[in-house]
């Protein structure tokens, strides 16, 4: 799912390099479970879409819980937060 989405590479970067600090994230163990819904409701999707004879209704009906996936995700993520608190920090000379 990573490799789909890449800007997620870099959120996730946040976490494993701020592991016990809160950085990116209002609650990891919320938006943990959150991006694992979201994996998988857009694991559910690609496979109705990738079946032998996809139904436009079902991908419809998986899109719409991908995106209610999604909503939920973003409720826990602080943006940029890493580029801000490298932007404060480090000064150049």
């Amino acid at each position: 799912m990573i490799r789909s989405r890449p800007y997620r590479l870099f959120h996730i970067f946040e976490h494993i390099a701020f592991r016990h600090a809160l950085v990116g994230t209002t609650n990891w163990k919320k938006e943990k479970v959150a991006l694992q819904n979201l994996d998988q409701a857009y694991q559910k999707w690609l496979a109705e879409k990738y079946s032998a004879d996809p139904d436009s209704a079902q991908l419809d009906k998986l899109w719409q819980s991908f995106q209610q996936q999604q909503e939920e995700a973003k409720q826990y993520v602080v943006n940029n937060e890493f580029s801000q608190i490298i932007d404060t920090t480090v000064k150049p000379d």
